[in-house]
């Protein structure tokens, strides 16, 4: 059987989610890609490392909270929504970790949200609901486009 492929992105800073994540799978069937690295910059090759891992993947996980620091996790979701809306799974959370995003960020955040969706990119309000859906898509077959 063919692994399904999952690239998980979004926030890097403060607790990492992914490992509670991918605790929520008991499915040999998903490969999970990491994409953090100790002491990472942004270099051409990484860029076509990244690249190729987003073209590779059947979905891309982005997860937003408040622990952001930087801005490419967004741009990245943003811009995945328009060149892989089948694929990408989008989850901004107003609260996470005991820090809570400022009114006017979360409102930004749900702009966000909406241009993800408009683009055809699937936003979910939690992480399990993402979980659920990637649990499901292991059972039937998917698009890998």
């Amino acid at each position: 059987m063919v692994k399904m492929k999952v690239n998980l992105g979004g926030v890097c800073k403060g607790k990492d989610w992914r490992d509670d994540f991918v605790r929520k799978f008991d499915n040999d069937n998903i490969l999970f890609f990491n994409p953090l690295k100790v002491n990472w910059k942004w270099s051409n090759e990484a860029k076509k490392e990244k690249e190729n891992r987003i073209k590779s993947c059947d979905f891309l996980v982005y997860f937003i909270t408040p622990e952001i620091e930087g801005f490419s996790s967004i741009a990245s979701a943003v811009d995945y929504s328009n060149k892989y809306p089948k694929k990408l799974l989008f989850c901004a959370v107003e609260s996470f970790n005991n820090k809570k995003f400022s009114a006017h960020q979360w409102e930004s955040m749900k702009v966000v949200k909406d241009i993800v969706m408009n683009n055809g990119g699937l936003v979910f309000e939690t992480l399990d609901e993402i979980a659920d859906y990637l649990k499901n898509a292991i059972t039937v077959p998917y698009n890998r486009t």
